[in-house]
């Protein structure tokens, strides 16, 4: 299990914990930490700190997983106290949360689609391509609080009829008929749909057709790519989409984007922009090649599809945020995804570094919002003044943050509860009895 400790807060703890509950249906799988984390097999005496242990623990009954605590014996036999207690302050920790996991169930508003045939087939021969949309793509999913799950072809048809609202596919280039279909059926009954870059343009074994499989969908045909290494993103209309952001400065881009036609009925948010390029001795730029040539290329297109809203962008926005850490990119894919599921369950003001996910107990009749501070440092600094607005269907009979049982004010305004927590040190859980 990749460790916060050493991986300096890398989010992909989080991605394979999703990951893993996705491939086992949802039945709850076990993680095993160990004191040194990711080095155990080299380093010995190597051990997390306390604040380390319990963010890793907290993370992952957050996204639905046990834990379990291990460590490897000394050669003469013994265990380190000091070890064994930390991991009993650990394990006290999530044993005073486990009335509020027992039978709790994800609520995935969001559905990021991992294409395994693309890792395995695409990525074979353009190394990254893959890796980096869906890393970048998860991370800005992260970090804009968008309560969601990982999804593949085992599952998909199986959360789909769990009322997804919007599926999420970051460069998913090769897809199969099987797929494309249960995706525009799922389009049509109104769910949304935001894609990137090749999505569709190759087949199940890795092989290019000649335009998207899903070019009905996206309301795009493919007509090449640009073919310069960097170029920009010029948003030109106003939309909920493009909220917030700079309609005077570009959004740099980093690889080509593809050429696209749009088809009837669309409408085009955004355009591509060449960089300044002259041999001229007159007028030398340098090595940084600011945005100098306007084109009509779509840089941003949305789609009606049935009842549904697609987002579809020909170019790498996702891998831009991944390399790049560009906060306007982040905002600009999440933007789309929010505008594509056309409501939202779950909105959340707080920094980046707050980590949230949604679950119901049915039985109990419970709505549960988590939320860890996941900062990979010794002293994690608490975060407070934590707003929530949290959609629910049915009366509220109260809210309290778990498990310290501290009641909570709120007020509801068109079935969205509005509360306000005081502070996070490591992870609250706001529960919503009904």
């Amino acid at each position: 299990m990749r460790d916060l400790y050493f991986s300096k807060g890398d989010f992909r703890l989080s991605m394979w914990l999703r990951y893993i509950k996705s491939t086992t249906r949802n039945n709850p799988p076990e993680a095993i930490f160990y004191k040194e984390g990711v080095h155990s097999r080299l380093y010995y005496c190597v051990v997390m700190p306390l604040s380390q242990m319990l963010t890793q623990a907290f993370i992952a009954i957050a996204n639905g997983v046990a834990v379990a605590m291990g460590d490897f014996m000394h050669a003469e036999g013994y265990f380190y106290d000091e070890v064994i207690q930390r991991f009993r302050e650990v394990l006290a920790q999530v044993k005073a949360r486990e009335e509020w996991l027992v039978g709790a169930e994800p609520i995935n508003f969001a559905g990021l689609y991992l294409s395994e045939d693309t890792k395995d087939l695409y990525e074979m021969k353009l190394p990254y391509r893959y890796t980096e949309h869906f890393e970048g793509a998860f991370r800005a999913l992260l970090e804009e609080h968008v309560p969601f799950g990982i999804v593949h072809h085992r599952n998909l048809e199986e959360v789909f009829k769990k009322g997804l609202k919007v599926l999420i596919m970051p460069n998913a280039a090769c897809l199969d008929e099987k797929i494309a279909d249960d995706i525009r059926k799922f389009v049509k009954s109104g769910g949304g749909l935001v894609a990137t870059y090749e999505t569709s343009l190759y087949d199940e074994i890795g092989n290019m057709r000649e335009d998207f499989l899903l070019s009905d969908v996206l309301g795009a045909t493919y007509c090449g790519d640009t073919g310069y290494w960097q170029d920009f993103i010029e948003l030109r209309e106003k939309h909920p989409i493009t909220n917030d952001l700079s309609r005077e400065i570009p959004i740099q881009h980093v690889g080509s984007q593809l050429k696209v036609r749009v088809k009837p009925g669309t409408k085009v948010l955004g355009r591509v922009i060449y960089p300044y390029w002259k041999n001229d001795f007159y007028k030398y730029v340098g090595l940084q090649h600011p945005p100098g040539i306007p084109t009509e290329l779509p840089s941003i297109i949305i789609n009606k599809y049935g009842a549904g809203r697609v987002v579809y962008f020909p170019n790498r926005i996702d891998a831009v945020y991944a390399s790049l850490n560009l906060p306007e990119a982040r905002r600009l894919l999440v933007n789309a995804v929010r505008w594509a599921a056309k409501e939202q369950i779950l909105e959340l003001e707080a920094p980046t570094c707050i980590e949230t996910t949604l679950f119901a107990q049915k039985e109990k009749s419970r709505i549960i919002v988590h939320l860890v501070n996941v900062q990979p440092t010794e002293e994690t600094i608490p975060v407070t003044n934590i707003k929530a607005k949290i959609r629910v269907e049915k009366p509220v009979k109260k809210i309290y943050l778990a498990p310290d049982m501290t009641e909570l004010k709120y007020k509801i305004e068109k079935n969205l509860v509005e509360v306000q927590i005081p502070k996070v040190e490591y992870h609250q859980m706001i529960v919503i009895e009904q």
